[in-house]
């Protein structure tokens, strides 16, 4: 059996933009490096990794069946139970 993610985040929207927040689900770690799953304000939901203080996102569909395709943000991670702020797009391997 596969572990689970290592965290759980609320996105303030259900879909990520510059701006949106993630805010940690009650009892998940922070977010920090690693796997984790996205919980999106309209109950969809998406795997995600963060590397530094980049999001990858995988593909999901909203629940108006909107497909969001993945996708790598860069966040500003707020520390302990304060949200990651969602900063801008980034191209995968593309120097900041």
């Amino acid at each position: 059996m596969e572990p689970g993610p290592t965290w759980l985040a609320r996105a303030s929207h259900s879909h990520l933009f510059p701006g949106a927040r993630l805010r940690p689900e009650p009892g998940s770690p922070p977010l920090g490096a690693g796997e984790g799953l996205i919980l999106f304000s309209d109950d969809s939901q998406a795997d995600a990794t963060l590397d530094g203080s980049v999001l990858s996102v995988g593909e999901h569909t909203t629940l108006k069946g909107t497909a969001i395709g993945p996708a790598a943000w860069e966040v500003e991670l707020g520390g302990g139970d304060q949200p990651a702020v969602v900063r801008r797009r980034v191209l995968p391997g593309v120097a900041r």
